[in-house]
């Protein structure tokens, strides 16, 4: 099966708000973002703001491990520049996961940066 022909995930934001909670110990409200094929959401508490991801059952976690080790390193070699970079869930894993409905999920808790959403802007 590929991430582009497998149905994304359908978290409520009940359910991401306990996900949250559990796996990563922040307590906060959470807010659906768009996605493509997987399901994010903003989760935004009192002290921090971070994005929830619940990737699609047919992502692979080498995947997901690469996208994060090449996050690391753009911030590594160059401090300044502004990246979101990967949560440590209460395990102290970066990657985690979750099983519910029939269906496995990786999940990943990055650090939110504010700005505008690529969704939000209009092109001509």
């Amino acid at each position: 099966m590929s991430v582009f022909s497998t149905p994304p995930p359908r978290y409520s934001t009940f359910e991401a708000e306990q996900l949250a909670k559990s796996k990563f110990g922040i307590n906060g409200q959470a807010n659906p973002l768009s996605s493509e094929r997987d399901q994010n959401f903003l989760i935004r508490s009192e002290e921090d703001s971070f994005v929830l991801k619940i990737s699609n059952s047919a992502e692979s976690f080498d995947e997901l491990d690469m996208q994060n080790k090449v996050m690391q390193h753009i911030v590594k070699v160059d401090p300044k520049f502004e990246l979101t970079l990967p949560l440590c869930s209460l395990n102290g894993d970066e990657i985690i996961q979750i099983e519910n409905k029939g269906q496995t999920n990786w999940v990943r808790g990055l650090k939110y940066i504010d700005g505008k959403f690529l969704k939000d802007l209009s092109f001509l």
